[in-house]
């Protein structure tokens, strides 16, 4: 009898290899449901919560015309697009495909075409800098000009020329949308706390949005999403999404000066545990942006020119020709 119970007391290898498997994944579970309950938890502390508007740091009205004015609006290859954009007109959506095969069908018609004529005329007025690229952006401004005609048939809704070519100048070129990208990286709290190695940014989505009650407004918001690295952290970098939106108008007594205003950024977390590190326990920053006036066309001439240093936070100064 004794001798029976023993060999019951014993335990075949293949029993506790079975339970070994099993007590891993009773673990794994609770590891599992640990960390959703975390998760949980801080998306409920910090859902809706939303930081009170305030002004980037080290950003005045007159840093940003500057720095708008001095941007080169060269344009970007022109068999695509240099981001992912769409242009709303009332409750018309015009894609990016729209847009590249009108640009090609006009530039069938190269030079001829009227449209063409017009914004080539415009731009020999309103551009002293000999821009080599004129008849290029001639082009484009007829394109999106032929677009705008079809939505609205009545001309007198089209959008005027200095619009359409600073709508291209986001369209087709890089420097605007860099210029944003900093303006959004300025706002980044963490890099007060903590060394910054680099900040890496996507192809950004960029809607522009049309008022046809008038000729003289448009809107643009631009997305981003970044991730950051930090010196000491650089195997866990932090990802999040960078919204900027501007109301673009022309002013009534000069329509060659644009006036960028309701300006602001949006700031969040794709990663909710990252929340309490990057943002403070808010699930969205917001700042606010000064209103500010930009040249539709800029003029030649050296200015020292306020440059954003994004990682450390410091703002420089460099000299370099507005063209």
């Amino acid at each position: 009898m004794s001798l029976l119970l023993t060999k019951d007391k014993e335990m075949h290898p293949s029993n506790i290899a079975l339970a070994f498997l099993l007590g891993c994944i009773i673990y794994g579970i609770l590891v599992a449901l640990i960390t959703v309950l975390i998760r949980h938890i801080i998306f409920s502390k910090t859902k809706n919560q939303v930081t009170s508007s305030k002004n980037i740091p080290g950003l005045s009205e007159n840093d940003l015309s500057q720095m708008f004015d001095s941007a080169n609006t060269k344009l970007h290859k022109l068999d695509s697009l240099y981001s992912k954009v769409n242009i709303l007109v009332d409750k018309s959506t015009i894609d990016e495909t729209r847009i590249e095969s009108t640009y090609d069908e006009q530039k069938i018609q190269s030079l001829d075409h009227y449209l063409t004529k017009q914004h080539i005329e415009y731009l020999n007025k309103s551009r002293n800098d000999n821009d080599p690229d004129n008849h290029s952006r001639a082009i484009l401004g007829a394109s999106l000009h032929s677009i705008f005609l079809t939505e609205f048939l009545d001309k007198d809704k089209v959008p005027n020329m200095p619009l359409i070519h600073h709508m291209i100048n986001y369209i087709y070129s890089s420097s605007y949308i860099n210029l944003l990208s900093d303006i959004i990286n300025q706002a980044i709290p963490i890099k007060e706390k903590h060394p910054i190695k680099e900040i890496h940014t996507s192809k950004p989505a960029i809607t522009l949005q049309y008022y046809s009650r008038t000729q003289e407004e448009f809107a643009v918001d631009i997305e981003f999403d970044q991730k950051i690295i930090r010196k000491d952290r650089a195997y866990m970098p932090y990802s999040f999404t960078g919204h900027i939106h501007f109301s673009i108008s022309q002013l009534k007594d000069t329509p060659e000066v644009l006036q960028y205003s309701q300006g602001e950024v949006l700031i969040h977390s794709n990663n909710v545990l990252d929340n309490v590190e990057l943002w403070g326990h808010k699930s969205m920053l917001k700042f606010t942006i000064p209103s500010f006036t930009v040249n539709a066309h800029s003029a030649q001439q050296t200015v020292n020119i306020p440059v954003f240093d994004t990682i450390t936070n410091s703002k420089e100064t460099e000299v370099r020709a507005i063209t």
